[in-house]
């Protein structure tokens, strides 16, 4: 179970958010906007996520990924932009690693802003699309699914959306509810297929979560089926 949340960088209502991410019971959590604030109050979930990597910025990009299973994280090759996104490693067990790609990237507030977000989420795609493992790409990508660049991200296979057969589930702006448009998302690998997806309110943000229940694909199954 993957949860990803942009709590929104000015946002105080630090305990109720946290007290979401505990009833969500996800294995990995991604959290974007990580300003400094946030980065010292997500270190109150150490009990329920004791691996972790949680790099606050004094912007909207700061990054946390928790997780109950052993994690080892890197930055991301080559962002157009300057803003790091990061990769985490998780071992349930042995045999047992996934790859979790936390991204969140500008928001396409002008022509070259928004050519700055499609280079960093091509690379992005294409970095985290060579790991020999399953792999989910979830976070804020500032784009809706509707979208030429983010159609051509699933041109070539190599990814799916997840909420293909879930419906549309808008996430922002959280205060439109059913009349907001999908911005967050969770790209899927060829070995990871959707159990489950849902939104849920994160208080004080404008975003609404995603919650992912991932499930791995025999690595047979895919070959037969490309």
């Amino acid at each position: 179970r993957i949860a990803s949340l942009n709590v929104l960088v000015g946002n105080r209502n630090f305990a109720p958010v946290l007290d979401t991410i505990r009833s969500l019971d996800a294995d990995v959590v991604v959290v974007v906007e990580v300003g400094r604030e946030w980065g010292e109050r997500l270190a109150d979930l150490d009990s329920l996520y004791p691996f972790r990597e949680i790099l606050p910025r004094g912007d909207a990009f700061g990054f946390a990924i928790l997780s109950k299973h052993p994690l080892a994280t890197s930055p991301s090759a080559g962002p157009a932009d300057g803003i790091p996104q990061l990769l985490g490693r998780i071992t349930r067990a042995e045999g047992d690693v996934w790859y979790v790609g936390a991204t969140h990237v500008l928001p396409p507030v002008s022509p070259a802003a928004a050519a700055l977000r499609d280079a960093d989420l091509r690379s992005w795609c294409d970095e985290l699309a060579s790991v020999d493992a399953p792999a989910v790409l979830i976070g804020d990508f500032n784009d809706t699914p509707y979208s030429a660049p983010f159609r051509q991200r699933l041109a070539d296979g190599r990814w799916h959306d997840s909420r293909i057969g879930f419906g549309i589930q808008p996430t922002w702006p959280a205060s439109l509810g059913a009349f907001g448009i999908p911005i967050d998302h969770a790209l899927l690998s060829n070995r990871v297929a959707a159990a489950a997806r849902s939104t849920f309110p994160i208080p004080g943000s404008d975003h609404r979560g995603v919650l992912l229940d991932a499930v791995r694909v025999p690595v047979a199954a895919t070959t037969e089926s490309s």
